[in-house]
Formats: structure tokens, C-alpha cells, sequence
């Protein structure tokens, strides 16, 4: 439903003159940016798993917790940023065991990714960064501390958040638990650190259940052949490869998130073997050097972790 044009007017007025009037502070001490457009949680759907998108506070970043019910890798994050007129550069950290305690030891973690956002869509309203092809694998009942960063926040990528109440701060699906702890100032490790707060934003995530279905690319270099193989598919069954040349989505499917931009196109099917492992080559274009391929496998209706491969 379309709002009329005198009600959306009469709420920004509001909306400005609330802001002027509070004049509410956001914990870097910058004044808050506040938005009509919010949301809560999306649908909990497997492959993916949102807080909030509703911020009242922000910095530079944030720490959480998680513990997957199964293995899992992370594709992709979208967050929540202010600046729309710049991509964000974003690192993501992890280590095993709680986040808690460990806001300014460096030493204590392990980059997972970094990645450069799309252009910011604004506060409250979710920003994608790809994850995809990062190899880290986040096992079943174990909890990992996340520490997600804004490397541009000197320059004017702020990432908002939102205060903690006691009731907002965990949310879960069948695949995953999410716990938020902090913000996080600049830099990372060394800023501030500010509790309880709640991260803005959706992970992505491929499931690496039922038997280590697994995807995987060797010599992807111009000019050559390169091997593509699957294990961990069903015995003496059919595997499907998509791929695209245009980015890693993500976009919602029949099978789950798929970690693909259309226009997606197939390889022919090739079968597994009686231990389930299959593979064939392709012979890579002497001029694609520098191309990115994202792909993704299906077997059984199962998706295969995805891949993100530069073209060497």
C-alpha cells in the first residue's frame, strides 16, 4: 500500500523535529541517523538468518556469537550503513569459543573474509557483502565469536546498530543460534567496546550436512583445463552445476539460497560414482584471465557449497 504524499510528509516532519529535539547520540557521539524505513526480522528461512534492521545507536562494527546446529559456511552478510553514497570494505573475523573478553585482543582471531559491499542502501535497510568461497568450515555444536568491522569507518562508512534490552539479542532458526554482544569502535581491536548491542543484519550461509557434499575447483588458469569435482553426492545419482558471470546473488530458491547473480547457465549433468564422487573438465578460454565464476552445485535436491573463482 502506498503511503499518501501529506501523511509521508507530515512523518518526516515529525520524524526531524523528534531528532532535533531529543538529541540522541549515537556511541561514536556523531547524532543518530534515524529512518522510516525499518524492519524486523525476515522470515527465518534455512540459508539465511536476520537480527533486526531497526538501529537506534552505531559505530564501527559489532561482535556476536554463533552456533550452527550444522556445518556451515558463510556466503554472505548484509548490514546496515548510513553512508549511500560509497561500497563498504568490510572484514570478518571469527574464533572458537564466545566473543566475549576477547573485543581488544587481536591475536585472538582469524580473519574468515573480507569483501566491498554494494552500494550502501541506507540506514535501516540492508546492505550485501559477499562472502562466498572463503573455505571456512563452522562446525556443528561449536560456538564461534564473530567480529564484524568497517574498515572505512574513519572516512564515513558507520555502521548502525541498535541498544540491547535484554529481550532483542538472540535469534535463531532451525540451522543456526545468533547472540549479540557488542559495538565496536575504530580501529578494530583497539576501539571502544559498547554492551549490550545488537548487530543489524542477515547471514548467509551453505549447509554442509548429510554425508560432506562438497564442490570444489583446481586449475582455473586461462588457457587450461580445469577440473571440477563434487564428493559426498548420493551413490550413482545426477549432479548439477550452475554457474554465473555476473555475481553471487544471493537469490532465494526452491532448494535454498542460491550464491549465484542471474543469468545462471548449467554444464551438462555428469553422474557420481559408486562412492560418490564426480568430476569433469572444462577448458578455460585463453582471454577469461582476471573473469570471476560463481558457481554452485545441486544433488538430490541438496546444494554443494559455493564458489567464487578468479580465473587466473
Amino acid at each position: 500500500m502506498k503511503t499518501p504524499l501529506f501523511v509521508l510528509s507530515t512523518l518526516l516532519l515529525t520524524l526531524s523535529s523528534a531528532t532535533a529535539q531529543s538529541g540522541l547520540v549515537c556511541d561514536d557521539g556523531t547524532p543518530l541517523r534515524q529512518s522510516i524505513s525499518s524492519g524486523g526480522p525476515s522470515a527465518q528461512a534455512p540459508g539465511s538468518l536476520t537480527s533486526i534492521f531497526a538501529s537506534n545507536n552505531g559505530f564501527s562494527g559489532n561482535t556476536f556469537d554463533i552456533t550452527p546446529n550444522v556445518d556451515i559456511e558463510i556466503t554472505g552478510l548484509d548490514f546496515n550503513g548510513s553512508n549511500t553514497a560509497i561500497q563498504y570494505n568490510i572484514d570478518v573475523y571469527y574464533k572458537v569459543g564466545t566473543s566475549v573478553g576477547f573485543e581488544a585482543d587481536p591475536l585472538a582471531w582469524t580473519l574468515l573474509a573480507s569483501g566491498l559491499s554494494a552500494v550502501c542502501s541506507g540506514t535501516n535497510l540492508p546492505t550485501f557483502v559477499n562472502m562466498a568461497g572463503n573455505g571456512i568450515v563452522l562446525s556443528a555444536g561449536t560456538t564461534y565469536g564473530i567480529y564484524f568491522d568497517s574498515v572505512d569507518y574513519p572516512t564515513g562508512a558507520n555502521i548502525q546498530y541498535t541498544n540491547g534490552t535484554g529481550t532483542n539479542e538472540i535469534y535463531s532458526n532451525g540451522d543456526l543460534l545468533l547472540e549479540c554482544k557488542t559495538g565496536q569502535g575504530s580501529p578494530a581491536f583497539s576501539g571502544s567496546t559498547f554492551s549490550p548491542r545488537v548487530w543489524n543484519g542477515t547471514i548467509y550461509y551453505d549447509t554442509l550436512s548429510g554425508g560432506g557434499l562438497s564442490y570444489s575447483i583446481t586449475g582455473m588458469v586461462a588457457g587450461q583445463a580445469a577440473t571440477f569435482s563434487i564428493t559426498g553426492a548420493a551413490p550413482n545419482s545426477n549432479c548439477i552445476i550452475g554457474y554465473s558471470l555476473t555475481g553471487a546473488g544471493p537469490i532465494n530458491t526452491s532448494f535454498g539460497i542460491v550464491d549465484m547473480t542471474p543469468p545462471i547457465s548449467q554444464f551438462p549433468v555428469i553422474s557420481s560414482d559408486a562412492n560418490g564422487d564426480a568430476s569433469f573438465q572444462v577448458n578455460v578460454p585463453p582471454n577469461a584471465a582476471g573473469r570471476t565464476l560463481y558457481t554452485q552445485a545441486l544433488n538430490n535436491g541438496n546444494l554443494t557449497n559455493s564458489l567464487a573463482e578468479v580465473v587466473l
